[in-house]
């Protein structure tokens, strides 16, 4: 037993990341326990209501292209405005993007979820404020460790209830599959807003910009550091959005 609580005590230790990371982790945890019943059901349910395999195609490629743009803005947002409100607002807007799908009566209805939920860029990838946050929250050394946790976490989660998922969407439940996920999301919005700290150093002052002084660039949103292009030219390459 020493041998066995010894190891549990230096794990805790190793996991032991601070308020921001725990916080994050559990809103990981709460979204991907029930998204991972959404994602077995939603493209079966949109055919339900009678879109065509192209059709279904094109909803996917609207996902995708207001996910690209997400990330984009939503990193810069997180840059002048701060980490904890871009989290919180992204967020929110998953939480709205549900409702599409909850009182969807055709497939049509899933084209604004999929504009609103990806242009949050928090569905099976994460948020640029997301990453921001938890790498300013632990020190340089164990910023891969805290990323890991995170991630893990989710990906475990979205295994437990997508059994559960399948079974109610074969009775005819997709709406308290739903319903659950909109619950999670409330409860995220809730939690994260009272739990993480913020940690970009320049809040106080950028936050007194007005959102109509605002004033985006077509460099300021695509600028990125030159020695990075080998890495971005692998993540195309290797990007799987589902």
């Amino acid at each position: 037993m020493p041998p066995i609580k010894g190891l549990v005590d230096r794990l805790r230790l190793a996991l032991a990341l601070g308020e921001n990371v725990n916080a994050m982790a559990v809103r990981s945890l709460v979204t991907e326990l029930f998204f991972g019943m959404f994602y077995v059901v939603w493209q079966p349910y949109v055919l339900s209501l009678g879109a065509t395999l192209p059709q279904l195609g094109l909803i996917q490629g609207v996902m995708i292209l207001s996910a690209a743009l997400g990330s984009l803005i939503w990193g810069r947002l997180s840059d002048i405005w701060g980490r904890k409100p871009v989290i919180v607002v992204s967020v929110f807007c998953r939480l709205l993007a549900l409702f599409f799908c909850l009182f969807a009566e055709s497939w049509l209805s899933f084209i604004g979820f999929g504009i609103l939920k990806w242009l949050s860029a928090t569905w099976q990838q994460t948020n640029p404020a997301d990453s921001a946050l938890i790498a300013e929250s632990v020190d340089e050394a164990r910023v891969g460790t805290a990323v890991s946790v995170y991630m893990s976490i989710g990906l475990i989660a979205s295994i437990m209830l997508a059994p559960l998922g399948g079974y109610l969407a074969l009775r005819g439940m997709h709406r308290l599959i739903f319903l659950s996920c909109i619950a999670g999301e409330l409860f995220n919005t809730i939690y994260l807003s009272l739990r993480i700290r913020e940690t970009l150093g320049r809040r106080a002052e950028t936050l007194r910009r007005s959102l109509p002084g605002l004033r985006f660039s077509l460099r300021d949103l695509l600028g990125f550091e030159s020695e990075l292009i080998p890495f971005y030219l692998v993540d195309m390459i290797g990007f799987q959005p589902f």
